[in-house]
């Protein structure tokens, strides 16, 4: 016997056996007799490590018979019978936060072990879905002995699984808000994030989700506290550990968060490489060692914090009265990454970390510890050796920020192989541990390398694997490719799906368990194993990716996508551009090794995104020079109508869940945690449950609204021509409206060819109109317009300086006319406008002379011409004309720009021609290019927009017959400067008027208002779409027929026509 059993709190005499008595202790019972004794000895499951019974009848085994032993000690004729009638009725489930709900057990037959030792099971009627405490009987009450013990459920065919990791939770955070205001630092103490209050709000989601019946058990994969001991703690104490356990009752409410909830729904904790970790880190300092300072070291930034604010709260906590970068020797710096393998205050209040099973019906839960940090870094000369690229991989990955770990023992192998082999098949069976089994080098998911992208992007690829070869004695393609032979397509093969092939040894191995994983992952494909595995989940990285594993031929293969759910944006890409390519040639000298130079672009994911795109300029300034839209997984589990078949041809998925705790990005962040919601035995939906989303809204939200993905951006860009391989503009695009809906983008390529970019219902497309047999090749930009009967009109000046047409209807091919041939009408100087009005077509540009000259015919008549500014008194034309009919009145008007710089419209019905010069009238600047207007006829209002000498647009505008008015739209609204001519519409749909410029700094600008209102509203679409920037030339602008999209076609700098579309 043994007197370890904890300070004794009750006697009672046992009934049954006279002269008996029962003493309990928190640790157990001694039930003496006058001949004897049994002690009995709790082994109750922990917090993090609850008890899930498995189906019964009214009686559930609440507790396994190794939760209470008893050995024997003299003569005791019946141990069983004493004990249980010493015990039952006296051990009792209480649902956790509820002491009302009790369930009061009694003990089943016991079992004489081997070693003539006993053990008992517990029975009682368990509730379902309600998280039990094991408590003893004091008095009139309860004492609980096991918080958060077991959880029942009888059927576990719907459920819902959260995966949590990298809660870092430490004691001292709660002082880093205090202490900065203190100092008066409230602006850094506001900004700070505190990851204790993080967890405490996760607790408060998850009793949430649980009520709901969303949650029922809590996967929680290391790094759940950020190291054990603070400075102060007394190391034979609970440290962090206890902290963390605090949390999870509910007992710990921190300064900003005094509201705490004890969580309701069981956790299953598996320990990380910081639970190993003895002693706190400093948030910055510099180590010094030879009389110098060596290397400074930042901690702060997953903090949201600042240089200075760091220093002063390291001083403050840590070397009071210092107001610089602490001094650390290399002593000091070892002892904070020095670990403690034994886990005693984890083990004794959070849980025994071995690798277990846990059961929940027919799935399996396999939890793996990956055990500590390998290849330290602790001294200088170690340190030095890194720099100089002396040391293995374990230590760089160390130097890197996400160290290896020890990884997978040959009996974690063991029993996870043994749990994939009995699964039954209707189950899952979903590993969990700390360290991933596999990660890219670096920690880098670049887009190209996507399982959609990666055969559309050879040179990406190469140039990602040429990065990651050192050293890097040669650019030859195929030496680099015999570098990391994986990672290519097999003779043969083209460019590979794949990420890699083969073991994980080469660049998939950055952060990740050692030991057996390459075993692990063979095991988990279900080589040699009657099964696959459903998922292995991880954390470690601070990252979020999924990764797939299949076979490949004969090998295993490893692809990257986003393949549970497609996000908006994901973490930036390396890549290197054709300036990067240069200056990395010039990186070698005296044969040293070569260094690749790369830049960093923002990826955001589009629908109708192309799988080869290519980075283009960030439009406005940021941290990185690059924008990419990338296209999402085509088959993403959460749109897959037949979800069991959706796993069977994705399983097994690696996931990497990103850090509850720490800020993880501050450009795109996946910081939170998973929810894995199983229906009928299927893994149904894979939620991202954003932290900063709930912090928002004080962790208060429903799931539905928490795990919404973002939807598209309001304003949004797409590649046009590029998409289907059309030749390049010469121009800007003219944009075609035929009656059968959608639209088609229309413009001169660089050998003058006339291409159609069509986007109309059920198709989309494009190529050439017309040969040069057909017609004679395109001088200037295009103009459309439809003729009365219906047909497609593209008009355009020739090089033999006519006026040409291409007609169609519906997918019949173009003809030709040469309109200006057929009227013997002069030769163009520049580009023609075109509309049809009261069932005539019209087509007005400007001669050599300046006169204005119109083709026009009725219906299918002969065309005929007329000289315009040789009926009345007007200027001559310095530019090009526009148009626009007024269908309410019959009645044509051309403006244009005079050689006296202003703004002149000729307009005419069934009369002779008027003249009014519009700019002279409101007094407004002279004008450069070509203005460009439109009639409303609900109003009768006209609209006339141009570029002024200054660089700002003006609008004339009148009704009827009243006097026209003009104002400075660019003034009104802020916006930039023009660079180019306007576009400008109207859309009913919405009552608002529109007008898209360039502006100077090649971004579309779009001025907004309604009729009559004030200052018109800017939006700068090239920014708000990350759009590549436009050509200064003149867009084409319009809204969907009966819709209240918007769209905007232009030349793009890469040469390609480009699509910005908004409403």
């Amino acid at each position: 016997m043994t007197n370890d059993l904890g300070p004794e709190f009750a006697a009672y005499p046992v009934a049954a056996v006279p002269g008996a008595t029962a003493r309990w202790h928190d640790g157990g019972v001694r039930i003496t007799t006058p001949l004897g004794a049994v002690e009995v000895r709790f082994a109750m499951p922990n917090v993090g490590r609850p008890h899930f019974p498995g189906p019964a009848g009214d009686q559930v085994q609440i507790l396994e018979p190794d939760a209470v032993t008893g050995t024997v000690q003299g003569k005791v004729d019946d141990p069983d019978a004493l004990v249980r009638a010493a015990l039952s009725g006296r051990i009792a489930a209480l649902a956790t936060g509820d002491p009302t709900t009790v369930v009061v057990t009694t003990f089943g037959p016991g079992q004489q072990q081997p070693d003539g030792s006993w053990a008992w099971p517990v029975l009682g009627a368990a509730p379902q879905r309600r998280l039990l405490d094991i408590a003893l009987a004091d008095g009139d009450g309860w004492r609980v002995i096991a918080p958060h013990a077991v959880y029942y459920r009888a059927d576990w065919s719907d459920f819902g699984l959260a995966h949590l990791t990298d809660t870092h939770v430490a004691r001292r955070i709660d002082l880093f808000k205090p202490t900065l205001r203190g100092l008066g630092r409230a602006e850094a103490a506001d900004r700070l994030l505190n990851w204790n209050d993080r967890f405490r709000g996760f607790v408060r989601f998850a009793n949430a989700l649980h009520d709901a019946g969303q949650l029922d058990v809590i996967v929680a994969t290391g790094d759940l506290i950020d190291f054990q001991f603070e400075t102060t703690d007394d190391p034979l104490g609970g440290g962090n550990s206890l902290f963390l356990r605090e949390l999870v009752l509910g007992t710990a409410p921190g300064p900003d968060f005094p509201n705490v909830e004890e969580l309701r729904v069981p956790i299953l904790m598996t320990p990380g490489n910081h639970d190993y970790r003895h002693n706190p880190y400093q948030l910055i300092f510099d180590i010094h060692s030879w009389g110098k300072d060596w290397s400074r070291l930042h901690n702060h930034a997953d903090y949201n914090l600042g240089k200075d604010d760091a220093i002063a709260l390291t001083n403050a906590l840590y070397f009071p009265g210092g107001d610089d970068v602490p001094n650390i020797d290399e002593d000091d710096a070892a002892a904070m990454v020095a670990i403690e393998p034994s886990l005693r205050a984890w083990r004794e209040h959070l849980a025994d970390p071995q690798t277990s099973v846990v059961t929940l019906g027919p799935h399996r839960l396999v939890l793996v510890d990956s055990s500590h940090d390998v290849g330290t870094v602790t001294t200088m000369w170690e340190a030095f050796k890194s720099w100089i690229g002396a040391v293995g991989e374990d230590q760089r990955t160390f130097i890197g920020g996400s160290p290896n770990c020890e990884g997978i023992t040959d009996g974690e192998y063991e029993l996870a192989i043994t749990a994939i082999d009995e699964a039954p098949d209707e189950g899952l069976v979903i590993l969990a541990m700390h360290a991933p089994l596999v990660n890219p080098w670096n920690t880098e998911y670049p887009y190209y390398l996507r399982e959609t992208q990666r055969p559309a992007n050879a040179s990406h690829a190469w140039w990602y694997a040429a990065r990651h070869t050192s050293p890097l004695n040669s650019l030859d393609g195929d030496w680099v490719r015999g570098q990391h032979k994986d990672w290519f397509g097999r003779d043969g093969e083209g460019e590979p799906a794949y990420l890699k092939r083969g073991n994980s040894q080469d660049l998939l191995d950055f952060g990740v368990s050692r030991g057996k994983a390459d075993d692990l992952i063979r095991a988990v494909v279900g080589y040699g194993r009657r099964r696959p595995a459903d998922l292995v989940l991880a954390g470690h990285t601070h990252r979020n990716n999924e990764i797939r594993l299949s076979v490949v031929g004969d090998e295993l293969g490893y692809f990257l996508d986003f393949y549970t759910q497609n996000p908006r944006q994901y973490y930036e890409t390396r890549f290197v551009t054709a300036d990067d390519a240069k200056a990395t040639l010039a990186t070698r000298t005296n044969n040293t090794p070569y260094s690749v130079r790369s830049s960093a672009t923002y990826v955001h994911i589009d629908e109708e995104a192309l799988p080869d795109t290519a980075p283009w300029p960030m439009p406005y300034a940021a941290k990185h020079g690059y924008a990419v839209q990338v296209p999402p997984y085509a088959d993403p589990l959460d749109r897959a109508a037949d979800k069991r078949d959706w796993w069977s041809r994705h399983r097994p998925l690696l996931l990497q869940t990103g850090a509850l705790g720490p800020m993880e990005n501050n450009q795109v962040s996946f910081s939170g945690f998973r929810l894995i919601s199983v229906h009928d035995n299927v893994i149904q939906q894979v939620h991202h449950l954003p932290i900063e989303r709930l912090e928002a809204a004080g962790f208060t939200l429903s799931l539905e609204a928490a795990a919404a993905v973002d939807g598209p951006r309001g304003v949004r860009h797409r590649e046009r021509s590029r998409r289907f391989a059309l030749p390049k503009p010469a121009g800007a695009p003219a944009v075609l409206l035929p009656g059968s809906g959608g639209h088609s983008a229309i413009y001169r390529d660089t050998e003058g060819f006339l291409v159609e970019n069509w986007d109309v219902p059920g198709s989309a497309g494009g190529g050439r109109l017309a040969d040069r047999a057909l017609a004679p090749a395109a001088a200037g930009d295009p103009t459309t317009f439809l003729d009365p009967q219906g047909s497609n009109v593209v008009v355009y000046r020739a090089v033999d300086g006519g006026i040409h047409t291409l007609y169609w209807s519906g997918t019949a091919p173009a003809a030709h006319d040469d309109l200006s041939g057929y009227a013997q009408a002069p030769a163009a100087a520049g580009e023609p406008a075109a509309y049809q009005l009261a069932g005539g077509s019209h087509i007005v540009y400007r001669r050599a002379d300046g006169h204005l000259q119109e083709l026009f015919w009725m219906g299918v008549d002969p065309v005929q011409t007329a000289c315009l500014t040789e009926y009345v008194e007007a200027p001559l034309a310095a530019g090009d004309p526009s148009s626009y009919p007024v269908t309410t009145a019959g009645q044509n008007i051309v403006v244009y720009r005079g050689v006296d710089g202003h703004v002149h419209s000729l307009y005419w019905a069934d009369g002779p021609t008027g003249h009014d010069d519009l700019s002279g009238w409101t007094q407004t600047p002279d004008a450069v290019g070509v203005p460009v207007g439109y009639h409303l006829p609900a109003t009768d209002a006209h609209q006339v927009v141009y570029r002024a000498v200054d660089g700002n647009l003006y609008e004339i505008w009148w009704q009827g017959v009243a006097p026209a008015s003009g104002w400075d739209l660019i003034a009104a609204a802020g916006s930039p400067g023009a660079a180019a001519d306007p576009a400008c519409w109207f859309v009913p749909a919405t009552g608002i008027k529109h007008v898209v410029y360039v502006g100077t700094d090649g971004h579309l600008h779009d001025l907004a208002w309604a009729p009559g209102s004030g200052t018109p509203v800017w939006t700068d679409l090239t920014a708000y779409a990350v759009a590549p920037q436009a050509v200064p030339e003149r867009v084409s602008a319009f809204a969907d027929p009966g819709s209240a999209v918007c769209r905007v076609l232009y030349r793009a700098a890469d040469q390609e026509v480009h699509e910005i579309r908004w409403g």
